[in-house]
């Protein structure tokens, strides 16, 4: 056979093959949800930090399906616990600080707009959705500087303040002299009274911190208490399945190898 009868043979099917490939792809229109209901509920998931021959967890709160928090405590004893919002995509730890600025009141849902709370230059802390650290209650305090100043901003609302160093409990494991940030103003888009969170907790790469210290998880691998700079999250939509894993990545939740790559930028 000759070429041009080969070709001639071969681009029916191509074409053939191209129409076949056209109607297997399929696009479906995605519609936002909204929440109308502001009811506040609670699901047991999980959060794992792989400790070196054991692991350690803690119970998640899901609020609303939009926001998970967790229970970790600052200072020395560890007295004080916070509801932080495990996020992804920063790498500071901060905490609404007990010397803060912003107008205090008792309830979320009734006082947001009484004593100016709530206008666009004045902050809130509420006492019934949020909890606030306070240094003096700690033995191992420690205030980096006096005039350096902390700030950060989210694509959605922003926190100033300053920094600190203090013991960071989390699942059982103690991160020593962790450096975070105690925030005494911010956005009031960061506050949902059907949201409670007391801080926001940045597991990202030590590049995206806002002042280039230490995450949690690079404080408790040199302290020997993790054996690997590494976390993988479990997702599940049922209970007590969600996990965030601190260390080795679990072999129960992955099938084959590890197919690893360099970061490049």
């Amino acid at each position: 056979m000759s070429p041009v009868s080969l070709l001639r043979l071969l681009l029916p099917l191509l074409f053939c093959n191209m129409t076949f490939s056209e109607q297997r792809r399929v696009t479906i229109d995605l519609t936002r949800r909204s929440i109308e209901s502001p009811i506040e509920y609670t699901v047991a998931n999980t959060f794992v930090l792989g400790n070196i021959g054991s692991s350690h967890s803690i119970e998640l709160s899901n609020s609303l399906d939009r926001i998970y928090t967790g229970s970790i405590a600052i200072g020395t004893p560890p007295t004080q616990y916070f509801d932080v919002v495990f996020d992804t995509g920063s790498a500071d730890l901060w905490i609404y600080s007990s010397y803060h600025t912003c107008v205090t009141a008792q309830s979320c849902t009734q006082d947001w707009n009484r004593n100016e709370c709530g206008g666009d230059d004045v902050c809130c802390f509420f006492d019934d959705v949020m909890s606030d650290y306070d240094h003096a209650l700690s033995s191992t305090y420690e205030r980096l500087s006096n005039t350096h100043e902390w700030g950060i901003t989210y694509g959605k609302g922003s926190a100033t303040g300053y920094l600190s160093r203090d013991s960071v409990t989390i699942g059982g494991l103690t991160a020593q002299g962790q450096i975070f940030a105690e925030a005494v103003q911010w956005s009031n888009v960061l506050i949902s009274c059907y949201e409670p969170m007391s801080g926001i907790l940045g597991f990202a790469m030590r590049a995206a911190s806002e002042d280039g210290s230490n995450t949690i998880i690079e404080t408790l691998h040199q302290q020997n208490a993790v054996s690997t700079k590494l976390f993988s999250v479990v997702l599940s939509d049922e209970d007590d399945a969600s996990k965030l894993i601190i260390g080795e990545p679990d072999s129960a939740y992955f099938k084959n190898e590890i197919v690893w790559g360099n970061v490049i930028q």
